[in-house]
């Protein structure tokens, strides 16, 4: 009894609010399993939501599920190399994205991500995977 009493923070509604709160540490250890796998932390939210996908695609996190992540995955086609010179930087898959341009609504599963991303405000925003991690 004592566990479902911390669950409530107020007297009004208190069904909705046990119910949000069991879903938010669903929710939470779902995100640990996959950052501990990934050695990442994963947000849907912030500098914590790019990820860089083995099939060499960028995606932004927009809602963590039960077993995956809902994302927004960017095709190729939808980016250009960022710079040119000395080299292009799609070598390194450093892109910016092509204006106006929005990913595929996909389901993500935790073992489709090579790594973490970064996704930084330059134009329309400009992606490149993170060679090192985080320890979980």
């Amino acid at each position: 009894m004592q566990s479902l009493k911390s669950l409530i923070r107020s007297t009004s509604r208190s069904l909705a609010q046990a119910a949000k709160r069991i879903e938010e540490r669903e929710t939470a250890e779902l995100v640990q399993r996959i950052g501990a796998e990934n050695k990442c932390k994963i947000s849907p939210k912030g500098r914590d939501s790019t990820l860089y996908l083995k099939s060499g695609k960028f995606a932004t996190v927009l809602e963590v599920r039960r077993e995956t992540l809902l994302c927004e995955v960017y095709k190729r086609q939808s980016l250009q190399p960022f710079y040119s010179e000395p080299c292009s930087s799609d070598l390194l898959n450093i892109f910016s994205l092509k204006s106006n341009v929005t990913g595929s609504i996909k389901e993500v599963a935790a073992a489709s991500i090579q790594c973490k991303g970064l996704k930084l405000p330059h134009g329309n925003g400009f992606l490149i995977p993170l060679l090192h991690q985080e320890e979980a």
